[in-house]
């Protein structure tokens, strides 16, 4: 799920960035090393120097990441009211999109933005479907009929 972002720097210059939210980066967020190195001299002041190994989604492989970015974002909700991420970490490494927040921003600051992202998402994919018609209720046969039979008297 993708959802855009402001980055406001203190020299006034403002960066657009597109981010996908991913649960399953269970302990991190990330920055595109390809958005960093483009906006290399207006982020170098959040930037700094921080060897990780980063295990990949698949458990096995695992990409390097040697910078550490620090700085804030702005999402608008679904109701234009800003939602931000203030002095967030992100760890530099390829990616195909500017920025994964992970599961620690997902849970914490940005808990109720992503919520409205998933019902979002929700909506659309039921709304492609169309509406079964309802089901009758199953019809159950009548327990079968006991003759009365005599009881003896209580002793």
């Amino acid at each position: 799920m993708f959802r855009s972002c402001t980055i406001a720097l203190s020299d006034g210059v403002v960066l657009t960035a597109n981010c996908m939210f991913d649960s399953g980066a269970l302990h991190s967020s990330y920055a595109s090393a390809s958005f960093v190195n483009e906006h290399r001299l207006a982020l170098s002041d959040k930037l700094y120097p921080s060897n990780s190994v980063i295990i990949l989604g698949d458990g096995a492989a695992n990409a390097q990441s040697t910078e550490l970015l620090r700085l804030s974002m702005a999402f608008s909700d679904n109701h234009s009211k800003p939602v931000n991420l203030n002095n967030a970490s992100f760890r530099v490494m390829p990616l195909a999109c500017d920025f994964i927040i992970g599961l620690p921003h997902i849970v914490g600051p940005l808990s109720r933005l992503f919520m409205q992202i998933l019902m979002d998402a929700i909506q659309a994919e039921h709304s492609t479907y169309p509406t079964p018609p309802p089901r009758p209720f199953p019809t159950v046969p009548a327990p079968p009929q006991v003759a009365n039979t005599p009881q003896p008297p209580p002793t």
